[in-house]
């Protein structure tokens, strides 16, 4: 595809035949829901739980009463509380014996039994120490925390180390100490992202059974009324509940878009203003400082979750372009690879394009734009993510960020969108 600058000319209209949605074994984009419909309230007991539930409500109540009273009258010797569903149970474990006032202060429902265990630590000296284990020993631990008896600390050495059993002599404490071996747990990333949210993080959606269409993030961004909120592409499917893929966690619910710029908000949950950088496996990101549309010829860098990050070049400003199946999108900005590496592909439709500023005092990291899609002519093998039929091309195209900032009102860092 020819580039065209746009320095004194009406802006073009481009057609651009692929997107950078990734389907996984879908081929069709389930129905949208009832953006009108009315939220009304229902009572708990008409919801469809299970036996193990209803059992579990009333001991959960009880567990909740003894940790809420402990808390406001400031008792030391909590240990913990546990229930057991199968003899509607309730254990306090307490360091010495429980105070008989507190004890007889609790309400219990029919049916329900409480016993108490007298232990020899209180929770507050359980936590100081397994603090301290796991900060002294980083290398080596990857979990450690009371005993299900809450008589001691169970400590998890990690499988990794080069010799568990000289790992687990190596650590002493004046609380009796149980050890196993466990993986150590891996940090949120891209593809296991937990509240608040970044951008460039991967998020999915239902699309058949045992398929999902999966895009990236944007930005988090601010309303005037300062609710928090993400941006991604109106491609990737609105009205539509997303899920972080390897946490489960749930990233929100999309609004109806606007399809002449491709955007659309997810809100529901907590959205922090950090981007993911590097590759697909990267758990670092950096703050975003502001947003403002990219100048020609300048240097920027794409985030997808698919893919990670690389830098390319913007080939054009202003521009519009024909979607396949959306329609005239824009203005935005086309970006080229000169590597000649098909850099960014599907999966990252809806993440971020940014830029390092300077600034008073250092360099920021700006907004510039949201992935739209990619010209076919340009494809090549992808980066990042493998699965089958996936695409990825060198040159792509991306809208500019003023138009969703303005459009939807918000704010992206320090910069606002009205």
């Amino acid at each position: 595809m020819t580039r065209q600058r746009l320095r004194g000319r009406p802006r073009q209209l481009l057609a651009l035949l692929a997107v950078g949605t990734l389907a996984l074994a879908a081929t069709a984009t389930p129905a949208a829901a009832d953006s009108d419909s009315k939220r009304h309230l229902v009572k708990p007991h008409t919801l469809n739980l299970t036996d193990l539930e209803r059992d579990q409500a009333p001991l959960a109540a009880l567990a909740d009463q003894i940790q809420e009273r402990v808390t406001k009258q400031r008792l030391a010797g909590f240990a913990g509380v546990a229930i057991d569903v199968a003899t509607r149970q309730v254990t306090l474990y307490w360091k010495g014996a429980a105070p008989a006032p507190f004890i007889a202060g609790l309400s219990k429902a029919n049916g329900v039994r409480m016993r108490t265990v007298s232990v020899p630590y209180s929770l507050a000296e359980l936590d100081r120490e397994a603090r301290r284990i796991a900060q002294q020993n980083l290398s080596t631990v990857a979990s450690v925390g009371p005993r299900a008896d809450f008589t001691g600390l169970s400590v998890a050495v990690d499988r990794a180390a080069p010799s568990a059993v000289a790992a687990s002599a190596a650590i002493t404490s004046a609380i009796p100490l149980s050890f196993t071996t466990s993986p150590r747990t891996e940090p949120a990333s891209r593809w296991a992202d937990v509240t608040p949210y970044w951008s460039g993080n991967a998020i999915e959606r239902p699309a058949g059974i045992g398929r999902v269409y999966r895009c990236s993030t944007a930005f988090a961004g601010k309303t005037t009324s300062n609710h928090s909120v993400m941006v991604t592409s109106y491609h990737c499917g609105a009205n539509a509940e997303w899920k972080s893929p390897n946490s489960g966690w749930i990233v929100g619910n999309s609004n109806a878009g606007q399809a002449s710029i491709d955007s659309m908000l997810i809100s529901g949950s907590h959205y922090e203003g950090n981007m993911y950088v590097g590759d697909v496996n990267s758990n670092q990101g950096v703050p975003v400082y502001g947003a403002g549309n990219p100048a020609l010829n300048s240097w920027v860098f794409a985030s997808g979750s698919h893919s990670g990050a690389s830098v390319v070049q913007v080939a054009s400003v202003n521009t519009y372009i024909n979607l396949s199946g959306i329609g005239t999108v824009g203005p935005g900005f086309h970006t080229v690879n000169t590597d000649g590496v098909a850099s960014i592909g599907q999966g990252d439709s809806g993440g971020p394009i940014a830029q390092a500023v300077s600034v008073t005092g250092g360099t920021a990291i700006y907004g510039r734009g949201v992935i739209t899609g990619g010209t076919p002519t340009t494809e090549g093998p992808c980066q990042g993510v493998q699965s089958s039929g996936r695409q990825c091309w060198r040159q792509t195209f991306h809208v500019n960020i003023y138009e969703v900032m303005a459009r939807w009102g918000i704010m992206i860092g320090n910069s606002g969108g009205v």
